[in-house]
C-alpha cells in the first residue's frame, strides 16, 4: 500500500505528530540518521506556528474589512444627506459649482471606488470650511464630521490593505514551512523503509500503510430486497480489491449501536431471523489482505 502525505493541512499535521509518535516509539531498535523524531517535531512545529499566523492574519483582514465596509456605509450616508443639502443652493443638476464642492465628474452620481468617496469626502470638508453658511448642522452635515469620516475612513482602508498584505506574506511562510514539512515526512518514509521490510508491522505504529501491503478496497455500494418473511436480501456491487463483504446490521428499537452480522464472500447476501415489521439499518464494507473499507452509509428496510 502507498502511503501518501495528505495535502489538507489538519490530517498532514495528525500524520506528521503519529509519525513522530513511532519514531519514539521505536528509537532504541531504529535509528534514524537523516530524519530523526526531532527534526520531524521541529518542522512540524514550524508548520503548525506558520499556519497559526497566518489564520491569524486571515481573521485580522476579515474584521479590517468589515470595519472599512462600516466607514464606507457611514461615507455614503453622509454623501448623500450632504448633496441632499446642497442642493437647494447649488442647483439640481450638475455644474462647475458642484465641482468645487467634490463632485468633479461632470455627474453628482456617487462615486464608485473607495478612494473616490474617501476623497469625496475630504473635498466636502473643505467646501463646508470655506462655506460654513453650506452646513446643516441638524442633519450633521459640517466640515468638522466631513474630516472626521474621512480620517475614519483613510485609516480603515490602510488598515485593510495593510491586512491583505499580511495575509499574503503570512500564507507564503505557511506554504514553505508545509512544504519543507513535506520533505522531512516523505523523508521519514523513505528512511524507515530502508531500515524496516515492506510488511513489518512498525509502520502501523508511525500511522502509515505497511508498503507491501494489498490496499485495501473502495466501499461498495449495495441495494437492499424482501427475501422471505424475515428476511432481507442484500446486493452488493462488486468494487476494486474486495475479496469478501462484511455486513452490519442494527434493528431500530432493538440496537443501541450496528453489530456486526458476518463476512460473506457471495456478493448476495441473506440476512433472516428479523421479526417481520421490524426496521432494520443495514452496511457494509469491502475486505481483503490488506485491510477493510470505511463502512458505506446505512439503508433501511422494513422487514417483510
Amino acid at each position: 500500500m502507498k502511503n501518501n502525505i495528505p495535502t489538507a493541512i489538519a490530517p498532514k499535521f495528525s500524520l506528521g505528530e503519529s509519525m513522530a509518535d513511532g519514531l519514539n516509539l521505536h528509537a532504541s531498535t531504529i535509528v534514524m540518521m537523516h530524519n530523526p523524531e526531532g527534526l520531524l517535531r521541529t518542522d512540524l512545529g514550524m508548520a503548525r506556528t506558520k499556519e497559526n499566523q497566518y489564520q491569524t492574519a486571515k481573521a485580522g483582514k476579515a474584521t479590517a474589512l468589515n470595519e472599512q465596509r462600516a466607514a464606507d456605509n457611514d461615507a455614503k450616508a453622509f454623501i448623500s444627506k450632504a448633496k441632499d443639502v446642497l442642493k437647494p443652493r447649488l442647483g439640481r443638476t450638475w455644474s462647475s459649482s458642484w465641482g468645487q464642492a467634490g463632485w468633479v465628474n461632470n455627474s453628482l452620481r456617487m462615486p464608485r471606488s473607495l478612494g473616490g468617496r474617501m476623497e469625496l469626502l475630504k473635498q466636502l470638508q473643505t467646501h463646508f470650511t470655506n462655506q460654513p453658511t453650506h452646513q446643516n448642522e441638524p442633519l450633521g452635515v459640517t466640515a468638522l464630521i466631513a474630516g472626521d469620516l474621512h480620517d475614519v475612513f483613510s485609516s480603515a482602508i490602510s488598515t485593510a490593505n495593510a491586512c491583505g498584505g499580511d495575509v499574503q506574506n503570512k500564507r507564503i511562510a505557511r506554504d514553505a514551512a508545509v512544504k519543507a514539512l513535506d520533505v522531512r515526512m516523505r523523508g521519514v518514509i523513505k528512511e524507515f523503509g530502508q531500515l524496516v521490510g515492506p510488511l513489518d508491522g512498525r509502520w502501523l505504529d508511525l500511522g502509515l500503510n505497511r508498503p507491501g501491503a494489498e490496499e485495501t478496497p473502495d466501499t461498495p455500494v449495495f441495494t437492499v430486497e424482501n427475501g422471505a418473511a424475515g428476511h432481507l436480501v442484500l446486493n452488493v456491487e462488486p468494487t476494486a480489491r474486495m475479496q469478501s463483504i462484511r455486513v452490519w446490521k442494527q434493528q431500530v428499537g432493538v440496537d443501541a449501536e450496528p453489530v456486526q452480522a458476518g463476512t460473506f464472500q457471495d456478493r448476495r447476501i441473506d440476512l433472516n431471523t428479523f421479526t417481520p415489521g421490524a426496521t432494520v439499518r443495514v452496511q457494509v464494507s469491502a475486505v481483503n489482505d490488506g485491510g477493510e473499507s470505511p463502512r458505506s452509509a446505512a439503508v433501511e428496510a422494513i422487514v417483510p
